[in-house]
């Protein structure tokens, strides 16, 4: 007896959940150029699944006027610009990526947090 080998996009039922999303949130987000990450909310079903099915395919790479796309920065890249006094600005844009996703990866690194943020990091954000 073989086994049908189902493929990931099925078994996850992307395009499914991808329908949802756009039912739900509207298609000028998902025309734009935001991540997924920037305006859908991070505990709706349909977004959970598909966080699955890129933690199944190790993350997505980057694409142009897709759904969503995962992108890797490495650390050491924010870190060499930061310390070279860069806005959060002028690394998105060195990096090809939203400003909201420096922050993220900062706020996300405990060495970049204190880099950036100062010694006095409290949640990822500055002490007032």
């Amino acid at each position: 007896m073989t086994s049908k080998k189902i493929p990931l996009t099925q078994k996850f039922e992307v395009t499914k959940h991808l329908d949802n999303l756009e039912r739900r949130y509207g298609i000028e987000y998902f025309k734009s150029s935001k991540p997924l990450e920037d305006f859908v909310n991070p505990l709706d079903a349909d977004y959970l699944m598909i966080m699955a099915y890129r933690n199944a395919l190790g993350g997505f790479p980057k694409s142009k006027g897709g759904r969503s796309r995962y992108i890797k920065i490495d650390p050491e890249k924010i870190e060499l610009r930061l310390l070279k006094n860069y806005t959060i600005k002028q690394i998105a844009q060195d990096l090809g990526v939203a400003p909201k996703t420096i922050y993220k990866r900062i706020d996300d690194d405990k060495h970049l947090s204190k880099l950036f943020y100062g010694s006095n990091v409290f949640y990822g954000r500055q002490e007032t």
